[in-house]
C-alpha cells in the first residue's frame, strides 16, 4: 500500500511538473512577446535580465528588481520617442538618469510622460544655452595646452571656435567592408552639436542631416586609398583619417 502511494504521488508530482513547464514554456513567450518594443536595444534579452533579477534575493527582492529594470528600460525609451529629440541633450540625459536612480524611477504613465515633456519643454532655452556652452567645450578643449589630450591641434583656439574643429578618437577601423566605423563615444557629441547649430540657425533638428548620419552613409563605401576620407554633413565638410581623428570645417562663414 505505501509503494503505491508513493509511486500515486510521483505520477501526480510529475503530471504537475509537466504543467509548470508548460505554464513556464507560456510565460517566456508572453515575456517575449510584452517586452519586444519596451528594450531600448535589439541585443537585449528579456529573459536574460529576468534571470539576473532571480540571483538578487528572494522572490520579492527579484519581482522589484526586474519590475525597475524595466522601469528604467521603458523611460530611456521613451526620452528616445517623444518628439522632443532637439532637446535632449547628453546632459539631459544623464541628469534625468541620475535624478530617477536617486529618487526611484517614476512609474510610467501616461501623466508622467506629459509632466517629464512639460518639463523639458517649459526649461528649453535654459537646456540650449547649457548646451552650446557644452558644446564650445568640445570644439576648444583640444587646444595644444590642453591636458585633456595629450597632442593637441594649433587650430582649435582656447578662447574661440575656429573655422576647422579637429576631434580625436572620432571614426574606428571598419569591419564586415565599411571604410570606417563612427565611436560610439563620439554619437553624442555629435548628436549635442547638431542639436547646437540647428538652434542657433532655426532649421529643424529631426529632419537634418548630421555628423553620425552622414559619416555612417560614407563608412559603407569603398575606401579610399589615401586614407582621407571627406564627406559632408548639413552644417560640416567632415573629413575623416585613418588615425581616427575628424576635422569638421564649418560649410558657412557666419556659423
Amino acid at each position: 500500500m505505501a509503494t503505491r502511494d508513493v509511486i500515486g504521488n510521483m505520477a501526480a508530482e510529475y503530471e504537475g511538473l509537466k504543467a509548470q513547464y508548460a505554464a513556464y514554456l507560456q510565460a517566456r513567450e508572453g515575456m517575449k512577446f510584452y517586452a519586444k518594443s519596451l528594450l531600448r536595444n535589439d541585443y537585449q534579452d528579456v529573459l536574460k535580465l529576468a534571470e539576473a533579477s532571480l540571483e538578487r534575493g528572494s522572490l520579492r527582492t527579484s519581482y522589484n528588481n526586474f519590475a525597475d529594470e524595466m522601469n528604467q528600460q521603458i523611460w530611456g525609451l521613451v526620452l528616445d520617442k517623444v518628439n522632443i529629440q532637439k532637446l535632449m541633450t547628453v546632459d539631459v540625459r544623464r541628469n534625468f538618469a541620475a535624478f530617477s536612480k536617486a529618487q526611484g524611477y517614476q512609474e510610467f504613465t501616461h501623466e508622467a510622460v506629459a509632466e517629464l515633456v512639460a518639463l523639458v519643454l517649459d526649461n528649453r532655452e535654459t537646456i540650449m544655452e547649457q548646451a552650446v556652452e557644452s558644446v564650445f567645450d568640445t570644439f576648444t578643449k583640444y587646444h595644444k595646452d590642453n591636458r585633456l589630450h595629450v597632442e593637441g591641434w594649433v587650430t582649435n583656439s582656447q578662447w574661440k571656435v575656429n573655422r576647422k574643429v579637429i576631434l580625436p578618437y572620432a571614426v574606428e577601423e571598419g569591419f564586415s567592408g565599411k571604410v570606417f566605423c563612427v565611436n560610439w563615444s563620439r554619437r553624442d557629441d555629435y548628436a549635442d552639436i547638431d542639436r547646437v547649430m540647428c538652434y542657433l540657425t532655426g532649421e529643424n533638428y529631426d529632419t537634418c542631416v548630421g555628423i553620425d548620419t552622414a559619416l555612417d552613409r560614407y563608412g559603407n563605401q569603398n575606401s579610399n586609398p589615401n586614407g582621407v576620407h571627406t564627406v559632408y554633413s548639413r552644417f560640416f565638410e567632415i573629413r575623416a583619417f585613418k588615425k581616427g581623428t575628424v576635422h569638421l570645417i564649418f560649410r558657412e562663414e557666419f556659423l
